[in-house]
């Protein structure tokens, strides 16, 4: 941003250089011209009145280039403006847009990793769970199987005793 600052400073200041020259030579055309129409006036011939003639048409020719080009500089000092501008508040757009992005993206790590936390707290709450589950599963074969070893058990005693 600094180096476009000092670009359009350069360019604003050879502007603002062109536009003096501009004035200068339209100044000395007009001053010119202004000297040639009296001493036409005061010419004793046709022949100095008709060079004198010539060298007006000259200077007036100058006079309108000198006039279209201060014309010129004006618009394209006007447009380097109005491009500053455009690019300053294009500069801003971009430059908030980035802020809020990356706020954005603070803010959605932060909801991840809540996230990611919550996820952690619950598989482990599902793994315990799943380990009491577990040994209830398997303290109830035990269980059963003592229940049926003791059913077996009595049904061969009762078996050996008469049954």
């Amino acid at each position: 941003s600094s180096s476009s600052s000092s670009s359009s400073a350069k360019e604003s200041s050879a502007s603002r250089s062109l536009t003096t020259r501009l004035e200068l030579a339209l100044s000395q055309r007009e001053d010119n011209l202004t000297s040639l129409t009296k001493s036409k006036e005061t010419a004793e011939t046709a022949t100095q009145r008709a060079t004198l003639e010539a060298e007006a048409a000259i200077l007036r020719a100058e006079l309108a280039e000198i006039l279209s080009l201060r014309t010129a500089a004006s618009t394209a000092a006007g447009e380097l403006k109005d491009a500053e501008a455009a690019w300053s508040v294009t500069e801003a757009q971009l430059r908030t847009r980035v802020a809020a992005l990356e706020a954005e993206l603070t803010s959605s790590k932060a909801a991840n990793a809540a996230e990611v936390a919550r996820l952690t707290k619950e598989a482990e709450y599902l793994q315990s769970n799943l380990e009491d589950a577990e040994m209830r599963a398997a303290l109830a074969e035990k269980s059963w199987a003592a229940a049926a070893a003791a059913a077996a058990a009595e049904r061969g005693a009762g078996c050996s005793s008469g049954w």
